[in-house]
């Protein structure tokens, strides 16, 4: 018996993040992101970066997921904007399989958490 696995990403398939109201922004290139979007990244093409909003526009409200839908390879690279941090660092986040996530929230002036990697 055969069975059919569905991969596609739907709205479906975010619910379990429980994410308030969202705008749907599919990129393909760097671009400094709006709080709460839910962010499809393809990076089929080429690797490159997007980066938060400033934490103190969205404190303890914005909720950010960002998607690396294809991933072949290139990396998705998510960085703070500015002097603020994630998880106390400076460092930017990356993604580099299909499929993967970053579920962050904006908890302080500066401060960005990533609560998950899913």
């Amino acid at each position: 018996m055969s069975q059919t696995v569905n991969t596609a990403v739907s709205l479906q398939t975010l619910a379990p993040l429980d994410l308030p109201p969202a705008t749907l922004v599919a990129l393909s290139a760097a671009a400094v992101l709006s709080p709460a979007t839910v962010n499809m990244c393809d990076t089929t093409s080429a690797a490159f970066t997007v980066t938060l909003p400033s934490a103190a526009s969205c404190v303890g409200r914005s909720l950010v997921v960002f998607l690396n839908v294809y991933g072949s390879g290139h990396t998705l690279t998510i960085a703070p904007s500015g002097s603020d941090d994630i998880n106390g660092s400076s460092s930017s986040l990356t993604l580099t399989s299909a499929h993967t996530a970053y579920k962050l929230l904006s908890i302080a002036s500066g401060q960005w958490v990533a609560l998950s990697s899913l």
